[in-house]
């Protein structure tokens, strides 16, 4: 085997270490309350931004979220939301005013106490942090909304907006 072919093989095997490793953080990264919570903002963000070009193009809402998802090219599942399940969608009426909550995830995050794992490596929140949700406005606004502001503008039932159970730890 030539000198090229073995160096070759080791920096393919190198790179593909250093992609496991970097994929297997990331998967880390995205169990924590902290990231789960940036990540449902930066998601509602494209949402907000993909209603605003179905708009722009149709000149009305969505009937339904999967005609902005299919319009606007986002890909499969991007209604997911970690640690905050699904993504729900209401068409507003005509009446309705700015502040109607056009998008919401169908669980708030839950609740974070001091001490607990929070957002980066090791890093463990130094405050209580409640069970939140995130929700897209009419106005193509977002806001963080606490449990009870959650189910009165979403129209959620009381029983189903207990915060989910903590996953366990991930073991190393």
């Amino acid at each position: 085997m030539s000198k090229a072919s073995v160096m070759s093989i080791v920096f393919v095997v190198v790179m593909a270490v250093g992609a496991l490793l970097v994929g297997r953080e990331f998967r880390q990264a995205q169990e924590r309350p902290g990231v789960q919570r940036l990540e449902s903002q930066r998601r509602l963000g494209q949402f907000a931004a993909a209603l605003a070009a179905y708009q722009g193009r149709h000149h009305d809402w969505p009937d339904n979220l999967f005609q902005v998802m299919k319009d606007q090219h986002l890909g499969f599942g991007a209604n997911l939301v970690r640690g905050g399940g699904t993504y729900r969608y209401r068409k507003p009426g005509r009446d309705d005013g700015a502040d109607r909550v056009v998008m919401w995830s169908d669980l708030p995050h839950q609740g974070v106490k001091a001490g607990e794992p929070w957002g980066g490596e090791g890093e463990v929140a130094t405050s209580d942090h409640p069970p939140v949700s995130y929700v897209l406005t009419r106005d193509l606004r977002i806001e963080e909304v606490g449990l009870e502001a959650w189910r009165t503008r979403t129209g959620q039932a009381a029983d189903s907006a207990a915060a989910p159970a903590p996953a366990p730890a991930p073991e190393h």
